[in-house]
């Protein structure tokens, strides 16, 4: 933060065709053209890299389909691997460095085991690392499974999740972990103090009613088998737990990481969107306001009147990042030993959408404005390589852009597209408003045209050249009427979300 702070002038950004337009001028260093990065995309954890991850996880939904599994992972305190490593008088809180490094490493071998098939075939995965306040590490993780691997009736759903008390048994280990991990509360009309009560009535929606089979509403999250089979006393409260206070686990992770594995099963449409805000809503803040407080003339001395700092009001990006953070121990260890925040499967690449000589430029604020305009890296983007391409490979003709990443690798470093040799990735064009004229209508074009091998020849429809890319569109029946706010309206129901 403070390296951003202090060099805001060494990096800018413009459109390449606004360092034509300052060159002209007579700015040979490019001290007049200002638009500052105040917190840039590549500063993680930043309100606009949560924003492209997110539209990068909806990029995702709209190639393979909804979301079918919700999982959270939370760290146990208890874990012999912690546990062992303490000195006498020492508990887990006192040691957050061994806390991330455990549930890191146990991290890693859960993904391996999804990797492995232990939830059947796994097309999409997704995980966000966040910090309860009482300093433990939890990761969301986010699955889209393959068509053959889709549940789809209640005999699906229970050989995944079950929120029942395991046979003590036939799964003692699952027994151990759902009575000491997996229990919700208490809480309730006798606990109304406790964090998930609102309005005298649990968030959580426990307890739970009993039912004898599994119910899979399509329009909602499916109500899970409870039946009245076993009853518990709870050693942490000395009351009577049976099925309707349990939450929904898998039973092989249960038995294998002894830890609290809340899994859930997508049903709903409606709940995608607000899954994924949910795992990407950024980094947690407390509410904190510094006031003086004034007795106003006419009033009793105890009475007084708050007037809140003016400079609240007044904040840039890197001052509301850093007003109100809250960074516990397990947090600023994770961050310490560079753990990964976040990560998905398969790969996103953002394809850029321009119209000619009008691409975004990074420079640095005291190079020179001929190097820049003349530099032929800075001519090459993902969509005028796909146009070079598209002459110098007949494979590439045969998909449009917007598909391209699923045939074709892109390398930053050196700017070009080469075959893709193994795995999958996806292609994400970023959100055009149709108040954006004519780059709205190359945006569609490219969504529509194949082979296309520059702006001109997208511009061409059955032999003739039309001088914009709106009556392009019309031409080929795009436009015609209101068909152009029904997309726009449909694009923002895949990839938005209501206040």
């Amino acid at each position: 933060m403070k390296f951003i702070r202090e060099n805001q002038r060494q990096l800018r950004c413009d459109l390449y065709n606004g360092l034509q337009d300052a060159l002209n001028v007579g700015d040979i260093f490019g001290d007049n053209i200002e638009q500052k990065m105040i917190l840039p995309l590549s500063f993680q954890g930043g309100e606009r890299t949560m924003g492209q991850l997110y539209q990068d996880a909806m990029a995702r939904v709209c190639k393979f389909g909804k979301l079918d599994l919700f999982v959270t992972f939370t760290c146990n305190p208890k874990w012999k691997e912690i546990t062992d490593a303490l000195l006498p008088r020492q508990t887990a809180k006192d040691r957050p460095d061994l806390v991330t490094h455990v549930f890191n490493l146990k991290l890693d071998a859960l993904l391996k085991d999804i990797k492995d098939g232990v939830l059947s075939n796994v097309i999409v995965k997704i995980w966000v690392i966040e910090f309860q306040k009482r300093g433990l590490p939890h990761v969301h993780i986010l699955f889209i499974l393959d068509e053959v691997s889709k549940l789809r009736t209640a005999e699906d759903y229970n050989s995944m999740v079950s929120a029942e008390i395991p046979d003590p048994i036939c799964h003692r280990k699952a027994c151990e972990t759902v009575t000491s991990c997996m229990v919700h509360g208490p809480c309730g009309p006798d606990f109304l103090n406790t964090q998930c009560m609102k309005q005298g009535k649990c968030k959580k929606r426990y307890l739970r009613s009993f039912s004898e089979e599994t119910h899979c509403d399509v329009d909602r999250y499916p109500e899970y088998r409870r039946r009245q089979t076993r009853i518990f006393v709870d050693p942490k409260t000395q009351r009577m737990v049976d099925n309707q206070w349990i939450v929904p686990y898998n039973l092989h992770l249960a038995t294998k990481y002894h830890a609290h594995i809340n899994m859930e099963i997508c049903s709903s449409i409606s709940a995608v969107k607000y899954l994924y805000k949910y795992v990407y809503k950024g980094p947690d803040c407390a509410t904190a306001v510094v006031e003086r407080r004034v007795n106003m003339p006419g009033q009793d001395n105890n009475v007084q009147v708050v007037v809140a700092n003016g400079e609240w009001q007044n904040r840039n990006e890197i001052k509301a990042y850093l007003e109100g953070r809250y960074v516990s121990t397990s947090e600023a260890s994770w961050r310490l030993f560079s753990f990964r925040m976040h990560d998905g499967t398969p790969s996103v690449t953002h394809l850029a959408v321009h119209e000619p000589g009008m691409h975004m430029v990074v420079y640095n604020d005291n190079a020179s404005i001929f190097e820049t305009v003349n530099s032929e890296q800075n001519q090459k983007t993902t969509l005028t390589k796909y146009f070079q391409d598209n002459i110098d490979y007949p494979l590439a003709r045969e998909v449009t852009y917007m598909d391209f990443p699923s045939v074709f690798t892109w390398t930053n470093g050196t700017k070009k597209w080469t075959i893709q040799q193994k795995g999958c990735c996806v292609g994400h064009l970023y959100f055009v408003s149709p108040f954006a004229g004519e780059r709205y209508f190359l945006c569609t074009l490219l969504t529509k045209v194949k082979g296309a091998i520059s702006f001109e020849a997208l511009r061409t429809i059955n032999g003739v050249v039309h001088d914009r890319f709106k009556s392009a569109c019309i031409a080929l029946g795009l436009y015609d009427s209101d068909d152009e706010w029904n997309a726009c309206l449909e694009e923002a129901v895949g990839m938005r979300i209501g206040a």
